[in-house]
Formats: structure tokens, C-alpha cells, sequence
């Protein structure tokens, strides 16, 4: 390979990005598709002097992606942009599913200090009533619905909600593992009240906080 060659592509490559607007333009669609045109081309000039021409249809999804700009920008609707959700009424709210992940997390500590599960599930449930998070119908948080959450993860919880619940539950169980063996357990409730505080000070609406989880 050529470096003075692939510098200078890429420099080209570059001044000509530059030329549809630096960061603070604003937002647009044929400004956006005409800058994939440029990257597709310098990747498959890449792609073929590094590869060779039977390593371009790895460029097939970025291909697709381009046709269906260009048909959009026709006045078209591509398959490929449309919305997945066809479902009827408003969006589902992120803040319950994101919740519900973290409640998840928090039972999943406790039993990974070494906690029963019905007490795990208890714990987070009262800990919660008493920061004043409730669900969205104002009542109080029972022991059975955050056993349900902690079960659906991995299944048809939301991925957002799932994402969440797995971020938690590495960085508590790293600082659990971190504390000697006989403290595991306090220090697990501890952060888990932690983290039911953040949920507590995140609301915006006024005490009892009706925070959107069912």
C-alpha cells in the first residue's frame, strides 16, 4: 500500500466533506446523502486496492442506505426508512421501561450479595416507598411487580430497559465484589438505595412522584 496515495485520498476525502458545511450546519437530507456518495466512493476505492473487488459487497448496507436517500429525496418512501412501529397511540414511555431496568438491577445486586429473592424484591419495593416513587397510577411499587421486571429482562423487556439493567448491574457487581465477603450484602442495599434515590431525584413531577413504571 501506497501511504503518500491513501493520505492524500483521504485528504480528498475530507476537503470534500468540508465543502457541505462544517459542524454547525444545519441539518439536511441532500446534504447528508451527497456526503455518503463521497464516503462510499472512498471506501470502495479502499476496499479494492486493499481487498480487491470481491470485498465490495461489504458495502451493501451503506449502499442500500444511499438508494434509499436518493429515493426519498424523489419524493419516494423506501422500505428501509420507514418507521418500524406501526402501531396505533403514542410512543410507549422510555422512562417506565428505563425504570423498570433499573429495578431490575437493583433486585439482581442484592441477590448477587447473597439475598433471597422474595426479600430482594421486598427490599426494593419498600425502599421505593419510602423515596415516594410510585407507578403511574400513584400506587405504591409491590414486591411482585419488580420480581416481574427482574424476569422479563433477557425476554420481552424493552432493549433500552434491558441495556439499562446490564449497565447497573456490572458496575454494583464490581463494587460488590470489590467489599470483603461479610460485607457484601450492606453494601449491595446501600448502593441499591443509591440508585432508587437517582430515580427519585430524576422525576418532574410533584411528590408522591408518580414515576411512570407499571
Amino acid at each position: 500500500m501506497n501511504a503518500p496515495a491513501e493520505q492524500s485520498r483521504l485528504q480528498l476525502l475530507v476537503d470534500a466533506l468540508n465543502t457541505l458545511g462544517g459542524k454547525d450546519a444545519p441539518p439536511d437530507l441532500e446534504r447528508s446523502y451527497q456526503g455518503l456518495l463521497y464516503l462510499q466512493e472512498f471506501l470502495e476505492l479502499e476496499i479494492k486496492c486493499r481487498f480487491g473487488g470481491d470485498a465490495l459487497p461489504a458495502l451493501s448496507p451503506l449502499n442500500d442506505l444511499i438508494v434509499a436517500l436518493s429515493d426519498t429525496l424523489n419524493g419516494g418512501r423506501p422500505e428501509l426508512l420507514r418507521p418500524t412501529n406501526q402501531k396505533k397511540g403514542p410512543p410507549e414511555n422510555q422512562a417506565k421501561h428505563l425504570a423498570q431496568g433499573a429495578m431490575a438491577a437493583a433486585m439482581d445486586c442484592l441477590i448477587f450479595a447473597g439475598m433471597r429473592k422474595d426479600d430482594a424484591a421486598r427490599f426494593v419495593a419498600s425502599k421505593s416507598k419510602e423515596r415516594g416513587i410510585f407507578d403511574q397510577k400513584g400506587q405504591e411499587i409491590q414486591l411482585k411487580q419488580v420480581a416481574k421486571w427482574r424476569s422479563r429482562v433477557g425476554d420481552d423487556l424493552s432493549r433500552g430497559a434491558t441495556r439499562l439493567h446490564g449497565q447497573i448491574f456490572s458496575q454494583l457487581k464490581d463494587k460488590i465484589v470489590a467489599t470483603p465477603e461479610a460485607e457484601r450484602k450492606l453494601a449491595a442495599e446501600g448502593l441499591v438505595i443509591g440508585l432508587l434515590e437517582s430515580l427519585q431525584d430524576s422525576r418532574v413531577s410533584p411528590k408522591p412522584a408518580n414515576f411512570p413504571i407499571k
